[in-house]
């Protein structure tokens, strides 16, 4: 059957329906736990696996999909995958890889390897928020399960806190039981949900600003692809606890740009937020006032900064904050509120050295580890 007509796998569980004591049980054959690199504290969460349970760490730097399949050679006997990753509707990452719906059947060849390395009848089951969501998350699943030969189970809501571990959806009868314990599951402090924004546009499906709205605290928001540039004509207003992930290598470069086009502030962190933005070069922001003479025109004291205006809790890492502009009373380039800051802009207002500062500025702490 496909995944829409399955039903639940009986193996898997809410953590509101599991045992008082953990009780994770070893199937025939073996079960390997395939675990990205993206997920936080995953010892916390691996606490009392299943007897026999073969616990692997995918390499953030390199095809997650290649390594499940070179391990899976070079391991014979594989009856149960599980794969612990971040996803959303229809795709998830492993390693340096991103999955989708979209893509998913260029892949075709290497899940297939994965399907015929392992025991016939074998599972995979996904820990990943929200990877079998909607139209979109049912055709991954589908497509999962044609191109291994394997069932396949996974995940229509959020996994892990603020959700729950159950598999709702699923292509076949799944026999694999979970590999993990009640321990690890209740004890789980983070959600497994990363947003992927798959364009540059300012708005609309698959925008950062699409991912910044359907986001939820905690959440991680990436990008798939690197070199891409984000194109804004409105700023772009955090107002979440939330992670934005632009370095997609994991080499301490950014990878990702955010552009203001020199027609909007960039970044606006709002008060009372805890933000982290890695990998990221901010640049072309403007904020501008109106220019004066002979005391007439604004001081545009009141302007915020142009890339980054921070009012909450800011953590850069491996940003770069460039090429930004503020215009009416001259802007401060360098270091306001104790933030970098980028160039700043010229303006004819009297009191100039009151402008809109071109880099970051706000009320706000942070810790700045990029470059200005």
């Amino acid at each position: 059957p496909t995944a829409e007509h399955a039903t639940a796998s009986k193996d898997t569980h809410a953590q509101s329906e599991a045992p008082a004591t953990p009780a994770p049980v070893a199937v025939p054959g073996q079960t390997v736990v395939f675990v990205d690199a993206r997920v936080k504290d995953s010892a916390d969460l691996l606490k009392g696996v299943a007897p026999g349970t073969q616990v692997v760490q995918l390499d953030a730097s390199k095809d997650g999909l290649q390594q499940i399949a070179d391990y899976l050679g070079s391991h014979q006997g594989v009856s149960s995958v599980q794969i612990i990753a971040h996803g959303n509707s229809g795709d998830l990452w492993l390693g340096s890889t991103y999955l989708s719906a979209d893509n998913v059947t260029a892949r075709s060849a290497v899940l297939a390897q994965i399907g015929q390395d392992m025991n016939a009848g074998g599972d995979i089951l996904i820990y990943a928020c929200n990877t079998a969501e909607g139209d979109k998350g049912i055709s991954f699943v589908d497509s999962l399960a044609s191109l291994t030969g394997r069932d396949i189970a996974a995940s229509s809501n959020r996994t892990g806190t603020g959700g729950d571990w159950t598999l709702e959806v699923a292509t076949g009868s799944i026999e694999s039981h979970t590999a993990l314990s009640y321990q690890g599951m209740s004890g789980y402090q983070y959600s497994l949900a990363t947003i992927t924004v798959t364009n540059g546009a300012d708005s609309g499906v698959g925008s950062l600003r699409a991912a910044l709205s359907s986001a939820v605290a905690g959440d991680t928001v990436t990008f798939s692809t690197a070199g891409m540039t984000v194109n804004l004509n409105t700023q772009l207003v955090i107002s979440k606890n939330l992670t934005i992930e632009g370095d997609l290598d994991h080499n301490g470069t950014p990878d990702v740009t955010i552009s203001g086009q020199y027609k909007t502030q960039v970044f606006t962190v709002n008060s009372g937020v805890t933000a982290t933005l890695d990998g990221l070069v901010i640049t072309k922001g403007l904020m501008a006032g109106n220019g004066g003479n002979g005391g007439s025109g604004t001081t545009a004291s009141n302007l915020l900064g142009a890339g980054i205006s921070n009012f909450g809790n800011l953590t850069l890492n491996n940003v770069s904050v460039t090429a930004n502009a503020a215009s009416g009373g001259g802007g401060g380039g360098g270091v306001a509120g104790g933030d970098v800051g980028g160039a700043g802009g010229g303006g004819g207002a009297v009191g100039g050295g009151n402008g809109g500062h071109g880099g970051i500025t706000g009320s706000g702490t942070g810790v700045y580890a990029g470059t200005a």
